[in-house]
């Protein structure tokens, strides 16, 4: 791996797709390290994962590689952590071989489900390159797809060149189908705004890998001013796009539980209803015979895990007098 390399760190097993920028200083890394485990053995932990795969691209050269390594993550108050296990970076897997010097490929970014990386090619280096696009690879076939809608469309207007896209992020879900991705671009935005050489701002696009074209074309990020320059976007995400979940449920396509792997051997057929009493956490909702105490006389279900479903249970009885 070279020196100053830019890695983005895609984390499986603690968060959905958790994306980290670092640049590796060799003088400072064992004084790093120190600090690190100073601040695990002392800060304060909400959740703490060991032996979590750890998935690391990062550019090489002028293509992209990626390392595996296993490590202990945490979540604290103060932010997220990861450290290797043994310290150790792997071996690389070049997965976006560079042709040449004016073949330049980097900012990788994982797709929330750990299948696609999105990256930027240019032929000149990674700042103010105009001539920047954003492809995707698959980490099966590894065979680049460029995203020429969202690269190439603006307005009404296919085919534009030189527009500067770079700087991709995914945004979190865990839903299934269609991802959105933010990234930067010196484009035009219609009449009120005109391509710039320097001031790039951010656009959002849809990404749907079934496609030949996974892309749409992009829209303009509101409430962003029109004179100011912005790039590098950062996801949040809502409280009901839970990132990670407890188990792993069959079926779907999707990493469930964040430990990198998709509708693996372990996971689970989850029901729309807990079973009370049975010691399983049926409706996967994390947490094991969550019943109600009462009976909820319409819903089909029954509650309160009498042997006794709505009408039939005496809970539920009308007594006429």
């Amino acid at each position: 791996m070279s020196l100053g390399a830019i890695i983005a760190v895609a984390v499986a097993g603690l968060v959905g797709s958790v994306l980290v920028s670092v640049r590796i200083d060799v003088a400072k890394q064992r004084r790093k390290v120190a600090r690190a485990r100073a601040h695990l053995a002392s800060a304060k932990i909400r959740r703490r994962a060991s032996d979590v795969p750890v998935t690391l691209a990062f550019q090489s050269g002028g293509g992209l590689a990626r390392v595996a390594r296993i490590a202990t993550c945490v979540l604290g108050d103060d932010g997220f952590y990861c450290m290797s296990n043994d310290g150790a970076w792997g071996a690389p897997d070049i997965i976006v071989p560079s042709t040449g010097a004016a073949d330049n490929n980097f900012f990788p970014a994982w797709s929330p489900d750990s299948k696609w990386l999105v990256y930027v090619n240019a032929a000149a280096k990674s700042k103010d390159a105009v001539s920047a696009t954003l492809r995707l690879i698959s980490v099966t076939d590894r065979q680049p797809i460029v995203l020429k809608r969202l690269n190439e469309r603006v307005s009404n207007s296919d085919g534009n060149l030189l527009l500067g896209n770079s700087m991709p992020t995914w945004a979190p879900s865990t839903k299934p189908g269609t991802f959105w991705l933010a990234f930067s671009s010196l484009r035009p935005y219609a009449s009120l705004r005109p391509l710039d050489s320097k001031e790039d701002q951010i656009w959002i696009a849809a990404v749907d890998p079934s496609l030949a074209d996974p892309s749409y074309a992009a829209f303009w990020a509101p409430f962003q001013s029109l004179e100011a320059g912005n790039h590098r976007a950062f996801w949040t995400h809502t409280g009901e796009d839970q990132q990670c979940s407890c188990v792993e449920r069959c079926g779907d396509g999707l990493d469930n539980d964040c430990n990198g792997t998709a509708d693996e051997a372990s996971c689970v057929t989850c029901l729309d209803h807990e079973i009370c009493g049975d010691g399983i956490d049926n409706n996967c909702d994390c947490v094991v015979d969550n019943c109600p105490s009462e009976e909820i006389c319409d819903d089909g279900i029954d509650n309160d895990n009498d042997g006794f479903t709505d009408g039939d249970d005496p809970a539920c009885f009308v007594i006429i007098r």
